[in-house]
């Protein structure tokens, strides 16, 4: 009965897959751009490739994201 009552979320891992940490990367770029303001091309390292990370947000808007 107990393992009834136990939380789905509780039973899974929290670490995070590379596919999500990678996503949430390229978002935090996304977000440094809009909140400062600067080109792609300044875009720091720590985000990726400034190509990915504007490529990526350019997709996004063509469909409505």
């Amino acid at each position: 009965m107990a393992a009834m009552t136990t939380p789905v979320a509780a039973t899974k891992s929290k670490r995070w897959t590379t596919c999500q940490r990678a996503s949430r990367t390229l978002i935090n770029g996304i977000l440094w751009i809009l909140r400062t303001g600067a080109p792609w091309r300044d875009l720091p390292d720590r985000y990726g490739a400034w190509e990915t990370v504007s490529g990526r947000f350019y997709a996004w808007r063509k469909r409505g994201l």
